[in-house]
Formats: structure tokens, C-alpha cells, sequence
């Protein structure tokens, strides 16, 4: 098999292989993130998407509007720093405190990233910073590289 030349098909990036040899397409990692957001518009409900580490790679404009975040804003940051919940700022931070284990939106995305199983409109609640509390229903589903998380309206 002869090598190929790689190029970002949108911003024109050389991705790798030899100068000379036949150009195939591809996305680079900055056009990837740039067109996530895009994808994610695509879908009728708020969605995030969280990687392994349960930390959110990107959110769609109705994500965007119902945490009244910039999406630079939700990037990088776990769920209950991104919605408010009263647990994240303590010491431990998001996940990682004794309260969190009972967390519905936790539970059904680490589940979904063990097994691969999706959930389908569970009730969760989140109990925020400011004493209001957030009912949501919620949605989970293994991608390649992720957990896209779905909250209805």
C-alpha cells in the first residue's frame, strides 16, 4: 500500500505522510473541536459531551443556554461545576466528594462508559449551590470517544 499524504479537508493542515505522495483528507484536532459544537446543534435537546474522565469536550447552543455558560466556559469542567451543583466547589470538587455517589447523572454516565449500556429519560435531580434545586431527565449513549449526555426538556 502506497503512503498518503494527509491535509485537513477545512483549514488545509498537513496531518502527516510524504510531501510528494497522493493527498487524502482528513480533520485536524482544531478543526475536530470547532466542529463538534456544530454536530451537537444538530440534536432537539441540551447535550454535552464528557469524556472518560467524566470532564465535558463540548456542548451544544442549548446546553449553552440552559447553564447561561460560553462553551469555553463548559469545556474541561465536570458536570456539577457546569450546572451548579452545591457539592462541586467543596475541596474534592465534582465527583470526588462522599456526597456524590448518590448522583443520578454520575451513576448513568459511568455506567454507560463501563458497559456501554444507554439510559433513557431518568429522572435526576440537581441540588445546587444556591439552595434551588434542578429536576432534569436525562439521557446517556456511548460514542467512539465519549458519553453523550442528553437533557430533556
Amino acid at each position: 500500500m502506497n503512503a498518503l499524504r494527509r491535509v485537513c479537508g477545512y483549514c488545509g493542515a498537513v496531518l502527516g505522510g510524504p510531501e510528494e505522495a497522493p493527498v487524502s483528507h482528513g480533520v485536524c484536532s482544531t478543526c475536530k473541536r470547532g466542529l463538534l459544537p456544530v454536530f451537537l446543534d444538530t440534536l432537539d435537546d441540551a447535550a454535552l459531551l464528557l469524556a472518560d474522565d467524566l470532564q465535558a469536550q463540548s456542548a451544544n447552543a442549548k446546553a449553552r443556554a440552559a447553564t447561561n455558560k460560553e462553551l469555553s466556559e463548559i469545556e474541561g469542567k465536570p458536570f456539577g461545576d457546569i450546572f451548579g451543583c452545591r457539592n462541586a466547589p467543596l475541596t474534592e470538587g465534582c465527583g470526588k466528594t462522599e456526597h456524590c455517589s448518590g448522583c443520578s447523572v454520575r451513576a448513568r454516565v459511568e455506567d454507560t462508559f463501563k458497559t456501554g449500556k444507554a439510559h433513557e429519560s431518568v429522572p435526576a435531580l440537581i441540588r445546587r449551590g444556591d439552595g434551588t434545586e434542578r429536576r432534569l431527565t436525562i439521557s446517556t449513549r456511548r460514542l467512539k470517544k465519549g458519553v453523550l449526555l442528553t437533557i430533556h426538556r
